[in-house]
């Protein structure tokens, strides 16, 4: 045992968190082994009603844990219950200290190797005798289909006052301190029905006008803080109808906010003026999917993460990211908030791994940052 934690033990209780299916929305068998888990360590688990609210079967899930030192920044630490395809059938091959599936599914390391290194730190400050500061454990539901447990979080529930999310790809050390801002489309674009064969003059193709805004528009990586991109296209009604309706998703993200609105001001004049000379209609609707963030390097929550780090003799790696996550949610309650690498590699894949020793670090890390926060005054 090194640093507190157990480290067999962390990677007992990853391995058989690997083993229980949990779906987006499907979660509650992960879920009831969390309870089951912390019930076993005189524990409360609290879940709310993001089930209810988002379609699921399993609500977010959170543990309170008192501290010895009640004056002390109290911390979040957080993952997420979900992952993105089934793991039935899983089987882990270990080789050369690394963890692999055995080919047929993903491993699942996103977010269970985030959930055992939560779950090893909680059952070593029970035997520690309490956590030295006040903890909260939130596992959030329905992350990877589009962080819904997340939005569904009640203001005021979360009590601490930094969080870190355990769900970042890549060796421990790496902290995501920047996160887009995002923004999703939904367009609507009206032309006039006519018989493709017989009238086609008569009629206003909407996808003729769809296809010319989108080749218009600048897509992808417009500059090193934004994307943007058409998700799904869908319409019309037959191949002898010159198409009256065509709907149209997309997003657009950004480190910072200006750029965001201007790509997303740029792609509703691309749809506007290509309907206007055709003679359609469009009804553009943006709605803010989630808040952005950027923490300089110099700021409390990284200087807690980057101490722990040195204790470890591993480096801190900032990284600026347009990809979302829970962060950008609870960022947006107030709660500032990070994402921490947990060590797994190409996530959402057959051929993601996770190597021993980034597991031990990431175990080694949380249970540090608790334990230097005691330090750190309201």
């Amino acid at each position: 045992m090194k640093n507190g934690i157990d480290e067999e033990r962390l990677v007992r209780t990853f391995l058989e968190l690997v083993e229980i299916d949990g779906v987006t929305f499907a979660e509650r068998p992960v879920g009831d082994f969390v309870k089951k888990y912390f019930a076993g360590l005189n524990l409360t688990v609290e879940e709310d009603d993001a089930a209810e609210s988002i379609g699921g079967d399993c609500g977010n899930l959170l543990v309170r844990m008192p501290g010895k030192n009640p004056a002390a920044r109290p911390l979040i630490i957080a993952s997420h219950l979900d992952t993105v395809l089934p793991t039935g059938n899983l089987k882990v091959v270990e080789k050369d200290g690394v963890f692999y599936s055995d080919g047929t599914t993903i491993l699942g390391a996103d977010d269970r190797a985030g959930m055992a290194v939560m779950l090893e730190c909680a059952r070593r400050l029970v035997e520690d005798g309490g956590s030295p500061v006040p903890l909260e454990f939130l596992f959030t539901v329905a992350e990877e289909k589009g962080l819904f447990g997340a939005k569904a979080l009640q203001d005021g529930w979360l009590k601490g006052e930094y969080l870190y999310v355990l769900d970042s790809d890549g060796p421990v050390g790496g902290i995501v301190n920047g996160a887009p801002f995002g923004v999703k489309l939904a367009v609507t674009v009206k032309g006039k029905p006519a018989h493709a064969g017989i009238d086609p003059e008569s009629g206003v193709s909407a996808v003729v006008i769809a296809s010319r805004a989108i080749a218009a528009m600048k897509l992808g990586r417009i500059d090193e803080l934004t994307t943007a991109n058409i998700g799904t296209i869908s319409g019309g009604q037959a191949q002898n109808i010159v198409p009256e309706l065509v709907d149209v998703v997309g997003e657009v993200r950004s480190i910072e906010e200006d750029r965001l609105i201007r790509q997303v001001d740029h792609m509703e004049e691309c749809f506007k003026s290509e309907a206007a000379e055709a003679g359609g209609e469009v009804i553009f609707y943006s709605h803010h999917d989630y808040s952005g963030y950027y923490f300089p390097p110099d700021s409390p929550p990284i200087d807690l993460v980057r101490r722990a780090l040195e204790r470890l003799g591993i480096e801190a790696v900032m990284e600026s990211s347009c990809g979302a996550s829970d962060a950008n949610i609870t960022t947006g309650l107030g709660i500032p908030s990070l994402v921490l690498s947990v060590g797994y590699l190409k996530p959402h894949t057959n051929e993601e791994r996770l190597p021993r020793k980034e597991l031990i670090k990431a175990g080694q890390l949380v249970y540090e940052m608790v334990h230097i926060s005691q330090n750190s005054k309201l």
